[in-house]
């Protein structure tokens, strides 16, 4: 027990420590001789455990006691005495019962004052366990030894033996482990230590544990199942008893050829025999110490597999001068197999030979006629001993067949003036070989002049002309029978322009589109091809669908490779001819610098009085095996036409699709006819596989109980391009699109750029916008630039200001009194929608007359770098644009060059035509030119893209897209 004290010629306060006396001693000796508050401490000063017999003296000190009177001692409660005590001391004798005891030390001077001593008296500590259960190896144990008596918390140790191996004694007294042997009696003396605060005491007793050998390991595997030559074995050795992890061995024998027993007792493997039982014994071994073991004597048979069986058990006949080929194939026994004619003979001229270890293939070209030719075909397995299996014939040789030529016109590819022709057999069946080829004269026609026809059939040379040449091959065979057959070659003209020498680096499946105009109407394009290589372009299909009187209407065909190919440049230009039943696309296109190239623009390559007017894309197609799930976004052009009517319109629409394992469950679009904007949700439909070469599948969407089929092709997991398949005369529509998978937030910020192409309301023109816009909260400004059939337009007031919102689908809904297209006027009045396919960046759809449609996307750079560009028109609005494809080269300064393949109905086919220029770049990234006048007509997106207006001052300008990429 502690008191506070103050020392009271000073006024502080001071702790009493209920420590030692004799620093209280000094604490008050330190306070003067003033009347302070009396307090007494005793030391020790915490509770104490004793042991019976024995004693603990206990001193006091009294604060405050000038006349040094003391302190009086008594026994409060419990068993022990009190000895020699004094005004400063007593001693306490535990020399009674146990229990508890209290010691008070009471101050003389002020007898309120007290401080006392709490003592725990308990019975000499004594082990009461005299004897411990035997255990067995590998089996856990767990023992507590227990106790009587021992002040305070008592310790246990071992003073005398060991333990069993693997056994402890924790200081708790509880013996636990897993005796890990060997089996025998350990002995040890435990011994106990209490905690006694005047002397601890210990306690020790004699004990041992005897450790047992666990049960014998014993083989309950009495058999084994039987096995066959050539079969995979698997059997395990069942055990009872012994000490984990066993081992497994033979002692005596062996197992058959082929089989091995592993440690843990599994018999694997394939026995290659011979046939026949084999004996040996089995011997198990545990972990125990001693370790012990069991044996036991086992057989394995080996059985020969199932006799061989050759198929089929007839032969066809065949003719004379004929190539004979006929396969056999051996089942049962064990591979692999050996082949002979054990009797008889093959017809003249036929052989047998091995194709593989279970097949074999009598060939050859028989030389005579024979009638019923009897043989036998015996096959010898690889079993031990070998088993053989036979199967007779009987063949007959019949006579030549008539002799002709199986070569097409189609199977013969075409080729190109002044390229080597891809060399060409031509075949022949009947007759007796050898044969010999030679062109008949006059026949049909001439080779085409550098070409010729080798005797052995070879078609090779480099033409020199071109154009459709045909001939007459003739095939004479070795008795002088005689057979021709009509044959005609295509050789084009290569396009002015194309590059060459870099075929090699475009191979593989290519998909592009295209959308523009002829004399008639609307065509829309999108299909893939495949490109060997070598400039030959060998497969794919096709989808197309016009409009107008006497249109194309909707058309769907393979590529046929004859007369199709293409080739490509070191500057990634190149041109490519693409034949179909219905149309030949003949194309130049400009991809990306990489190799192969990934991406690029393609234009139709066309003249005469009707020529098609066409822009669109290309791309490496590289796809998943199903349309990945997700929100698709489309971007849409076309044109309409009501029904009856006989005019039309152009369209555009910007939407998206929701497409969950081949079914659209969802969907909103805007669609824009001469500025009626129409508003749909609620699009349902479905979509079949893509083809795995192609790409190609089909697509049905119904909205309002009106269904439109649609024909798309996947180009990777994230792109599509897609056409109605509809003919107009059901639809009223013609529609052509790209298709974006959208991901990430969908929100605007920071600066962006939006460009697109519409049409004059007139018909008698184009026009196009640019506009640069900061997005800040809920809006927008900028600066926008139109181009109105030629003529630049300035709206009022002069920047847009907008604001925005977002639905679920990601359409974009603008507003303002000074926001959107000024189309046709010098005020704002056709606010644009925007669907976006992830953050800041999506399709441009118009509200106004013309319908606008483009693109969205953000700025990130504002200043030119040292850079190659491919380019190409963003979309062709009428056969009065003029297209082009080409690369430019831009540095710093402002110095761009390059090259460029422009056609309109104008000028056709202008290859090569060399563009350069300097551009003066503003710090907004806008720039401008001198050969422009100095209006702006270009904006600067980010270092891999811009956008430039394209014949500013003609009737039909058109947004030219220059990219290092993917082109927006």
């Amino acid at each position: 027990m502690t008191s506070d004290f103050r020392c009271s010629s000073r006024g502080v306060s001071a702790p009493v420590l209920a420590v030692a006396a004799y620093i209280l001693i000094v604490l008050v000796a330190g306070c003067g001789s003033g009347s302070g508050k009396v307090a007494v401490g005793i030391s020790p000063a915490t509770a104490q455990a004793l042991d019976q017999g024995q004693s603990v003296t206990i001193t006091a000190a009294v604060a405050h006691d000038p006349n040094h009177e003391g302190v009086s001692w008594a026994l409060t409660s419990g068993p022990g005495a009190l000895t020699n005590t004094s005004t400063t001391s007593a001693t306490y004798s535990a020399n009674g019962a146990t229990g508890s005891a209290v010691v008070t030390a009471t101050s003389i001077k002020d007898k309120t004052k007290t401080a006392s001593l709490s003592i725990t008296v308990t019975a000499m500590p004594a082990i009461t366990m005299t004897s411990l259960p035997a255990d067995t190896e590998g089996t856990a144990y767990s023992q507590t030894v227990t106790m009587t008596g021992g002040a305070g918390t008592a310790t246990f140790s071992i003073s005398a033996g060991s333990l069993p191996a693997g056994l402890t004694l924790s200081s708790t007294g509880t013996i636990s482990g897993t005796p890990t042997g060997p089996n025998q009696t350990s002995n040890f003396t435990v011994k106990v230590t209490d905690a006694s605060t005047v002397a601890p005491q210990s306690a020790t007793q004699a004990l041992s544990i005897t450790i047992n050998l666990p049960t014998p390991p014993s083989i309950t595997t009495t058999s084994l199942p039987a096995g066959v030559e050539g079969t995979g074995y698997n059997q395990t050795i069942a055990t009872t008893g012994g000490l984990a992890p066993l081992t497994f061995s033979t002692t005596t024998g062996s197992l058959p050829p082929g089989l091995t027993l592993s440690g843990a007792g599994a018999i694997t493997g394939t026995p290659s025999g011979p046939n026949g039982t084999s004996n040996f014994t089995v011997k198990v071994t545990d972990s125990s110490n001693p370790v012990q073991t069991a044996t036991q004597a086992l057989s394995i048979q080996i059985n020969l597999p199932a006799p061989p069986v050759i198929s089929p058990t007839t032969l066809p006949g065949g003719n004379q001068g004929t190539p004979y080929s006929q396969t056999l194939t051996g089942s049962s026994g064990l591979a692999p197999y050996s082949w002979t004619v054990s009797s008889g003979a093959l017809p003249a001229g036929l052989g047998l030979t091995t194709s593989s270890g279970t097949t074999a293939t009598i060939s050859g070209t028989p030389t005579t006629q024979q009638s019923n030719v009897a043989f036998t075909i015996q096959v010898t397995d690889s079993s031990n001993p070998s088993q053989h299996g036979t199967q007779a014939y009987t063949v007959t040789i019949g006579a030549p067949l008539p002799l002709s030529v199986t070569t097409t016109s189609s199977q013969l590819p075409g080729g190109t003036e002044n390229v080597a022709y891809t060399a060409t057999n031509l075949t022949a069946t009947g007759g007796i070989a050898p044969y010999t080829w030679s062109v008949v004269s006059p026949g049909t026609g001439a080779l085409p002049t550098g070409m010729s026809l080798s005797s052995a059939g070879q078609l090779s040379g480099t033409p020199t002309v071109s154009g459709t040449f045909p001939f007459t091959a003739q095939v004479t065979d070795s008795t002088n029978a005689t057979a021709t057959a009509n044959l005609s070659i295509t050789i084009t003209a290569p396009s002015a322009g194309c590059g060459s020498g870099s075929e090699s680096n475009m191979k593989g499946q290519y998909a592009f589109s295209l959308i523009g105009y002829n004399s008639i109407g609307f065509l829309g394009a999108v299909g893939s091809f495949t490109a060997d290589g070598s400039g030959n372009i060998t497969a794919g299909t096709i989808d197309a669908n016009g409009s107008g009187t006497g249109g194309l209407g909707y058309q769907t065909g393979s590529v046929t490779a004859n007369g199709s190919f293409y080739s490509l440049g070191s500057d990634n230009r190149g041109c490519a001819t693409i034949v179909t039943p219905f149309y030949t696309f003949t194309t130049h296109f400009s991809f990306d610098s990489a190799t192969p190239p990934t991406i690029g623009t393609i234009q139709e390559w066309e003249s005469g009085s009707t020529p098609y007017i066409a822009s669109g894309q290309i791309f490496k197609q590289n796809f998943p095996t199903t349309v990945p799930n997700g929100v698709w976004v489309y971007s849409q052009t076309g044109v309409y036409s009501a029904q009856g009517t006989g005019t039309e319109d152009r369209l555009t629409v910007a939407g998206t699709k929701t497409v969950s394992s081949g079914t659209i469950t969802a969907g909103e679009y805007d669609s824009n006819v001469q500025g009626v904007v129409v508003n749909s949700t609620g699009i349902t439909g479905t979509e079949t596989t893509p083809n795995s070469t192609t790409g190609r599948f089909t697509a049905a969407t119904t909205l309002d109980n009106v269904t439109l089929n649609r024909v798309v092709y996947l180009i990777s997991n994230t792109q599509e391009i897609e056409i109605t398949s509809d003919p107009m005369s059901t639809t009223d529509e013609i529609l052509v699109g790209y298709v974006q998978l959208q991901s990430g937030a969908l929100t605007l910020s920071g600066y962006l750029v939006y460009y697109g192409s519409g049409m004059e309301i007139s018909g008698a023109g184009s026009f196009v916008q640019i506009a640069r816009i900061k997005v800040a909260n809920s809006g927008y400004t900028g600066s926008v630039y139109e181009d109105d059939a030629g003529t630049w337009a300035t709206p009022t007031p002069s920047t847009p200001t907008c604001t925005y919102a977002i639905d679920s689908y990601g359409r974009v809904a603008t507003s303002g009194a000074s926001c959107g297209t000024f189309y046709a006027s010098s005020t704002w009045s056709y606010p644009p929608v925007f669907y976006l396919t992830g953050t800041n960046t999506g399709f441009l759809l118009g509200t106004d007359p013309g319908s606008l449609l483009g693109q969205i996307a953000p700025q990130s750079a504002t200043s030119l770098t040292t850079n190659t560009y491919y380019l190409g028109i963003q979309e062709v609005v009428n056969q009065g644009v003029q297209t082009a494809t080409g690369f430019i080269q831009t540095n710093p300064s402002g110095a761009i060059n390059g090259t460029v393949d422009e056609t309109s109905i104008g000028s056709p086919e202008q290859a090569n035509q060399i563009l350069t220029d300097t551009l003066t770049v503003n710090s907004d990234g806008t720039f401008t030119s001198a050969q422009n006048g100095g209006k702006v007509y270009g904006i600067i997106l980010s270092d891999s893209q811009a956008v430039t207006v394209n014949k500013q001052g003609h009737s039909y300008p058109t947004i030219m897209v220059i990219s290092t990429g993917p082109a927006s």
